[in-house]
């Protein structure tokens, strides 16, 4: 099985479709629009815990805080040709409040789309965001105050709501 396989609701894979051939950037915009078309509901009223990392089609169904956009605008690109090694789903402190967006990097440049701004921006414009680490499908990083990505280690069995996560994503498939 795909390791970035996951189930996409069906106006997802329609989009999918559509920005096939368009530019990194602009798959980034049509994605990012789409996903903050949710509507924001806390994990506690959602699952009655402080913390839950939800699939695309829970944050769908759902609706869902900034780890479940970060996660499912992630899993949206990897089904439209992103590769996994361009995006780096991202903890950071914004205004000593933790939050998650997804950081996509491509040619020295790297846009983030955080599911509080209407936009996908270039990171030189996030200034209120100071990155704590990072984690995708090939493993943990820690992220220096410049948005430089370097891997930790490639296991993250110890991150339990990833593992979590990469699990409810496995049985919605079957």
């Amino acid at each position: 099985m795909d390791p970035v396989k996951c189930k996409l609701p069906p106006e997802v894979l329609t989009l999918v479709s559509s920005i096939a051939d368009e530019s990194l950037f602009h798959k980034c915009c049509d994605v990012h629009e789409l996903w903050n078309g949710c509507p924001y509901v806390t994990d506690l009223r959602n699952y009655g815990v402080v913390d839950y990392w939800a699939t695309p089609m829970q944050l769908s169904e759902n609706g869902g805080d900034c780890e479940d956009y970060a996660i499912a605008k992630y899993y949206t690109l990897a089904a439209a040709g992103v590769p996994v090694e361009q995006m780096y789903i991202v903890a950071v402190r914004r205004e000593n409040e933790s939050h998650m967006v997804l950081a996509v990097v491509d040619s020295g440049s790297t846009t983030i789309l955080d599911n509080l701004r209407s936009d996908p921006v270039d990171v030189e414009f996030c200034g209120e965001l100071s990155p704590v680490y990072a984690i995708n499908h090939t493993g943990l990083f820690s992220v220096d105050g410049e948005w430089n990505f370097a891997l930790l280690r490639a296991d993250t069995s110890n991150v339990s709501l990833w593992q979590d996560l990469l699990k409810r994503i496995e049985e919605e498939q079957h």
